[in-house]
């Protein structure tokens, strides 16, 4: 037990002696695509209110056969901490494997690369509520400031999972590239399991029974209740986005410790 403190305290020291690196990797995933725009950073603001404007218009001025009032907003709601998790899950797993010139050229902590891809999809699921905030407050949507503050919990269990996500699928995917292609299918299964542009209560038969087994529908669900429904999230949330996110962690963490020594050698 003691060994294995002093080894998690020496990856600790080890990232926080390299966050020079750290940070250049987050600028590099958040400016790097839109590196030849006009815009640039900008766009990680443009998109979220595009998305947003895009629900707005196709679900309050066009008809569309739904039992959810204001769809926009349940969508909205949701779809930032969904492409987070997605983010992580999907696209988390070339964290090593599309780094691999970096990890042979050069020392540093891996653990870095896992941090930098999860801060950076982080800020831009931040970005994406600052966006729904504004808004929610300038449409008059009703708002409850207590329920609100949860959202700040809800965030960093997300974050905590998602960087679980990420040390379990990068590592195995150094030995195993198929499964970078499987979760790209994956994504697609997300999207339908997960109950962001229906009701939870709306599932029946076996979609009822798999989208509780979807870890992703209890953040989800904990984000409609406090934004949608504007009151304090479920305690079925409560307890079990912690023990996701503490699980996730926890395995995805010790599966890398245990592969990392080889990732030279496969890469």
């Amino acid at each position: 037990m003691t060994g294995a403190f002093e080894s998690l305290k020496h990856d600790i020291m080890e990232v926080y002696n390299s966050r020079t690196i750290l940070r250049s990797l987050v600028a590099k995933n958040l400016y790097g695509k839109y590196r030849n725009s006009v815009l640039g950073f900008a766009w990680n603001f443009i998109t979220p209110l595009i998305l947003m404007l895009m629900y707005y218009v196709i679900f309050t001025e066009i008809r569309t056969s739904t039992s959810i009032e204001n769809r926009w907003v349940f969508i909205s709601t949701a779809i930032f901490l969904f492409h987070f998790l997605t983010r992580c899950i999907v696209g988390g797993t070339n964290a090593f494997t599309g780094n691999a010139g970096m990890i042979k050229k050069m020392y540093l902590p891996k653990e870095i690369l896992v941090l930098a891809n999860a801060i950076s999809a982080m800020i831009v699921c931040i970005i994406g509520y600052f966006i729904v905030l504004v808004t929610l407050v300038i449409t008059g949507y009703p708002i409850d400031i207590v329920c609100l503050l949860t959202l700040v919990p809800l965030l960093i269990l997300a974050f905590i999972f998602g960087v679980g996500c990420i040390f379990l699928l990068s590592s195995l995917t150094v030995y195993v590239r198929d499964i970078q292609y499987a979760l790209g299918s994956m994504g697609i299964a997300l999207f339908v399991l997960t109950p962001m542009r229906y009701m939870a209560s709306d599932a029946t038969g076996i979609l009822l029974e798999v989208i509780w087994l979807n870890p992703l529908t209890y953040y989800i669900e904990w984000v409609h209740d406090i934004l949608y429904w504007a009151e304090m999230p479920g305690t079925i949330y409560i307890m079990m986005c912690p023990l996701l996110s503490v699980s996730m962690l926890l395995v995805g963490y010790l599966v890398f410790q245990k592969l990392k020594r080889g990732f030279v050698k496969r890469l």
